[in-house]
């Protein structure tokens, strides 16, 4: 009989719930930001290098962040993401054995605490965990939740520079827990150019005038989701996908409330590694570099 199926955003819109009414005893209203970020991506068709068989992929998914403060040094951050994947297969016989196509759709949600702490107007403390589902469809939701931990010091330097630096670590489907650093920094290099890390992603941006920026970015990406349970050979098995992309982009910002960002891009190196439910590794292989473009919009109340 088949396990029962959660939809992907009830534990988001649970947790939605929870985060709303804890942010409601915020003794004043203005003092909560919001933060909504939908997105979409699609990258094109790539050849496993190789191997026979192609595959493209499609993405739309959003970021919904409440910011508040119920202390003059306590800032208290809740996010709730979740992301729709489309990988659309073909030929691909030698990466799950019995299938040419392991995975099409797949759903990845999460919820995130981050408390910061300021120990004065220099040094700030900051932990950060948070609870993820990610899973192609078929497969068991409860058998694809992963979390993770984090904690470091935020310092700033100058001015124009401030820098975190910490550590924690990331549970895994089906292979082991990995260590994570935490890495941020802004640093204003000028009055038009700044350069700013977030975890694995670098960015270079300079603004053209007051509403308008273009930019340089490059980052380490890790998709991973638990497989349908009726996949041949690799019964609740995991799929993941790592790549680095490289993009420019153009970002329009009229307000403090509104911007959006456009990039056209390229996935320079990636990788397919396919795993059995026990995490012995099935197949693992390199797929050629293929474009992207991506588009992003941010309103803030």
């Amino acid at each position: 009989m088949p396990t029962p199926r959660t939809n992907p955003f009830v534990p988001a819109a649970l947790a939605l719930c929870v985060t709303s009414a804890a942010f409601a005893q915020a003794d004043d209203a203005q003092d909560v930001t919001i933060s909504f970020t939908p997105s979409g991506t699609y990258t094109t068709e790539s050849s496993l290098d190789g191997e026979p068989g192609d595959f493209s992929l499609a993405t739309a998914g959003f970021d919904l962040s409440f910011t508040f403060s119920p202390a003059d040094d306590l800032t208290l951050v809740a996010t709730l993401a979740h992301e729709t994947a489309y990988y659309d297969f073909s030929g691909a016989t030698t990466l799950v054995p019995g299938t040419d196509s392991p995975i099409d759709l797949a759903y990845d949600s999460s919820i995130s605490l981050t408390s910061i702490i300021k120990h004065d107007n220099n040094i700030s403390f900051l932990v950060t965990g948070g609870l993820n589902n990610a899973f192609a469809r078929g497969a068991d939701f409860n058998d694809a939740f992963t979390y993770h931990l984090a904690a470091g010091v935020s310092i700033k330097v100058s001015p124009t520079l401030s820098l975190t630096l910490g550590g924690g670590f990331r549970t895994r489907l089906e292979n082991n827990t990995i260590g994570i650093p935490l890495i941020q920094l802004d640093w204003k290099i000028d009055d038009q150019t700044r350069l700013t890390a977030r975890g694995f992603s670098l960015k270079l941006a300079r603004d053209v005038d007051d509403a308008n920026t273009i930019h340089i970015r490059s980052a380490f990406e890790l998709r991973e989701y638990r497989l349908d349970e009726d996949t041949p050979t690799i019964r609740d098995g995991s799929f993941e996908h790592t790549r680095i992309p490289l993009a420019i982009g153009w970002t329009h910002a009229p307000d403090d409330n509104f911007s959006i960002t456009a990039e056209v891009g390229a996935i320079l190196w990636q990788e397919i590694e396919v795993r059995t439910g026990s995490g012995d590794r099935v197949t693992e292989f390199d797929a050629d570099p293929s474009l992207f473009l991506a588009l992003t919009a941010n309103f803030r109340f």
